[in-house]
């Protein structure tokens, strides 16, 4: 069983392993974000018409959010 324990990986029994998790980053071409989720980043990610994808990483967790604001102005929507 492993423990997190001050940002790095135990064994359970107190030694280190050795590995360590950023708190974003990509697995298997995914992105995640293992930080507390803020109102900034909630604004970036689900509501940004400056930011022309579609699918933005999300807020808190693995894998892809929508930006809500090209599902609501889809002809404005500009793909680059």
């Amino acid at each position: 069983m492993a423990d997190m324990t001050d940002g790095g990986w135990t064994d359970g029994g107190g030694q280190a392993t050795g590995r360590r998790t950023e708190p974003q980053g990509y697995f298997a071409g995914i992105p995640y974000d293992w930080r507390p989720p803020t109102v900034e980043r909630l604004k970036q990610r689900w509501w940004n018409p400056d930011d022309s994808r579609l699918f933005t990483p999300r807020v808190w967790g693995w894998g892809y959010d929508l930006n809500l604001y090209w599902v609501t102005h889809p002809r404005g929507y500009r793909k680059e």
